[in-house]
C-alpha cells in the first residue's frame, strides 16, 4: 500500500517537472535559432559592406578607353594571343568548380596556345551582384600560373563569361578581373541581367528580333542614360544575342567590334573553348574508366557528359558545333554531339548483346549466377 503511495507521490510530483521540460526545451531551442539568424544576418551584412566598399575602392582604378595600340587599329592589327577565362560547377554542387584558362591565336583562333583547367572549392557564398568575389580568386590565379609559368603567353585581351559595367553598381566580374590582373577585359554574358531599367520586356524583344545579321546590335541604356553595354548579334547562324560590356583597359565600341571578330558560334571562341578544355578533361577521365570496366554504366556517364557539355555551349541549331579536335574535324559536316552519342550507342548496344550472351549460355542455368558480376553496375 506504503509503496503505491509512494508510487503515486512520485508521479504527481514528477508529472508538472515532465510537463516544464516539454514547454522550457521548445523554447530554448526557438529562442537559440533566433540569434543563431541574427548572429548570421549580421555577419552577411557586414559582409555585404566589406564587399561594397572594396568594390567601390576598384571601380577608381577602372579604365573605360582603349588603351593599346592594337585597339585603335581596324582590322586589331598586332593583336596576336587572345584569352579566355570561365568558372563551371558541378551539377547539383555549388561549392566545387573547374577554373579555366585558355589563350588563342589570333586572328585564325585555331591554335590553342596555352590552357589551364583546375578543380577549385569555393569558399565565399553566393550573394547577388558580387559574384566577382566568389569567382574571381581563381581566376586570377590561373592567369598568374600563365605568367610565373610561360610570361611570353600571357594574353592581350580576356574575354569574361559574365559581366562587366552591365551591373547593379557598374562593376562586374569582367571589370574585378581586369583591375586586380591589369589586362584588358570584355564582359560577354549569355543571358540578359535585368538591373538599372533594363528589362527582358516585349520592347527589348522587338530589338533583338530586329538584329537580322551577325554584328548587329543594340545599346542597353539605363534609367540614368548611361550605356552599360551593348546587345549584339555575333554571328549569322545564331539568332539570339550576347551581351557585352566593358571590364577594363577597352572601350565599348572596341569591345563590341572585338567580340564579333572572335565570334565563330554564339559565344566568342576563347570562352568557348575554355569551356571545351573542362568537358575535354572529364572525356579523357572517364575514357580511363571505360579502360578498366567496360560497362553500359560507363557508357551512360560519357554520353551523359557529352550532352550536357552540348546542352550548355553547343549552338541553337544542332549539328553546327563544333571546335577543334583532330577527330571531328575529318568530318565537318557531323556535330561533336552526334559523332560521340552515335558512337557510344553503338558500343553500348554491342556491349550490351555480348554480356547477355555470355550470361545466356554460361549462368543461365544457375540462379545465383544470373546476377551481374560488375561492381560499377550495381549502382543502377
Amino acid at each position: 500500500m506504503s509503496s503505491e503511495h509512494s508510487g503515486s507521490k512520485h508521479s504527481a510530483v514528477g508529472f508538472p517537472l515532465t510537463c516544464c521540460a516539454d514547454l522550457i526545451f521548445p523554447i530554448r531551442k526557438y529562442f537559440v535559432c533566433c540569434v543563431d539568424t541574427r548572429m548570421s544576418a549580421q555577419v552577411e551584412e557586414d559582409r555585404v559592406k566589406q564587399w561594397e566598399s572594396e568594390q567601390e575602392r576598384l571601380k577608381r582604378l577602372l579604365l573605360e578607353e582603349d588603351t593599346d595600340d592594337w585597339q585603335r587599329s581596324p582590322d586589331f592589327s598586332g593583336l596576336e594571343r587572345v584569352g579566355g577565362v570561365d568558372l563551371s560547377f558541378i551539377k547539383g554542387d555549388d561549392m566545387n568548380a573547374c577554373a579555366q584558362l585558355v589563350v588563342l591565336s589570333y586572328p585564325d583562333l585555331k591554335k590553342v596556345l596555352y590552357g589551364d583547367s583546375q578543380m577549385v572549392t569555393l569558399t565565399a557564398p553566393y550573394v547577388a551582384g558580387f559574384l566577382a568575389f566568389r569567382e574571381t580568386p581563381f581566376l586570377l590565379q590561373a592567369l598568374q600560373r600563365l605568367q610565373e609559368s610561360q610570361p611570353e603567353l600571357t594574353p592581350q585581351v580576356v574575354f569574361v563569361d559574365g559581366n562587366g559595367l552591365f551591373h547593379y553598381r557598374e562593376f562586374g566580374l569582367a571589370c574585378h578581373l581586369g583591375v586586380l590582373s591589369g589586362l584588358p577585359c570584355v564582359g560577354v554574358a549569355k543571358n540578359l541581367l535585368q538591373v538599372q531599367g533594363v528589362h527582358k520586356n516585349e520592347e527589348h524583344q522587338s530589338r533583338i528580333a530586329a538584329l537580322h545579321k551577325g554584328g548587329d546590335s543594340f545599346p542597353l541604356t539605363a534609367a540614368s542614360g548611361k550605356v552599360l553595354g551593348k546587345a549584339l548579334r555575333s554571328c549569322d547562324k545564331s539568332s539570339k544575342p550576347v551581351y557585352v560590356s566593358v571590364g577594363h583597359k577597352i572601350s565599348l565600341d572596341t569591345a563590341v567590334r572585338l567580340t564579333q571578330a572572335c565570334c565563330l558560334f554564339r559565344v566568342p571562341e576563347p570562352i568557348r573553348q575554355a569551356a571545351l578544355c573542362l568537358c575535354c578533361s572529364h572525356i579523357r577521365l572517364l575514357r580511363k574508366q571505360l579502360k578498366v570496366c567496360f560497362s553500359p554504366c560507363s557508357v551512360a556517364r560519357v554520353c551523359v557528359c557529352v550532352y550536357s557539355f552540348h546542352q550548355s555551349v553547343g549552338e541553337e541549331e544542332k549539328g553546327t558545333d563544333t571546335f577543334l579536335c583532330p577527330i571531328t574535324a575529318r568530318f565537318p559536316p557531323v556535330s561533336l554531339f552526334s559523332f560521340y552519342l552515335l558512337t557510344f550507342s553503338c558500343l553500348f548496344v554491342l556491349f550490351s548483346l555480348i554480356r547477355f550472351l555470355l550470361f545466356f549460355c554460361l549462368y543461365g542455368r544457375e540462379k545465383h549466377q544470373t546476377r551481374c558480376s560488375f561492381d560499377c553496375c550495381e549502382e543502377l
